[in-house]
């Protein structure tokens, strides 16, 4: 899915964003569909609060089971009601309107929270390290990524001081 939208300013408006997010999610395949949202923490900016709740509104609507998941990265993971506040909710509205949307935070500590997604083999490792490095590499994933039909990233891409854009290889 390939949605575009130009600014005629520094940054989109709220209204152009929602009309993004209308097209892009207008799709058949998003209907009745278990859908992982993986989103920043609340150390990158990005207006999840707006994108929560149009994403839902959107969506729910139509039959999709959405969880949104918090990428942490290696920050701690949150009580509940401060990831909540993440994403622009009370307590209220946490147990009101939007109790039936999964939220949760990446639990990176936690064996429990991976499923083996595969294996890069050995020689291919060598082939991208120029040889300096060779032995097969298993790759893990939070294992919600295996339970729903469709995955989404949902968030910013800015400069990083070490790998050079965050939302990308690290």
């Amino acid at each position: 899915m390939l949605t575009q939208a130009v600014a005629d300013r520094r940054s989109l408006t709220e209204a152009q964003l929602g009309q993004v997010l209308a097209a892009a999610f207008a799709d058949a395949r998003f209907a009745a569909k278990r859908i992982l949202f993986v989103v920043p923490d609340a150390t990158r900016s990005c207006p999840l609060p707006f994108l929560f709740r149009r994403i839902v509104a959107e969506l729910a609507p139509r039959g999709a089971q959405l969880t949104f998941l918090a990428a942490l990265g290696t920050h701690p993971v949150p009580p509940d009601e401060e990831l909540w506040r993440w994403f622009g909710l009370s307590p209220a509205e946490r147990a009101g309107a939007y109790r039936d949307v999964a939220i949760r935070a990446h639990a990176w500590l936690d064996p429990a929270t991976f499923a083996l997604a595969g294996t890069i083999p050995e020689r291919r490792i060598a082939e991208l390290t120029g040889g300096r490095f060779s032995m097969d590499v298993r790759v893990a994933v939070n294992r919600l990524v295996f339970e729903h039909d469709l995955v989404v990233l949902l968030g910013p891409v800015f400069p990083h001081e070490v790998v050079g854009f965050s939302g990308g290889h690290k």
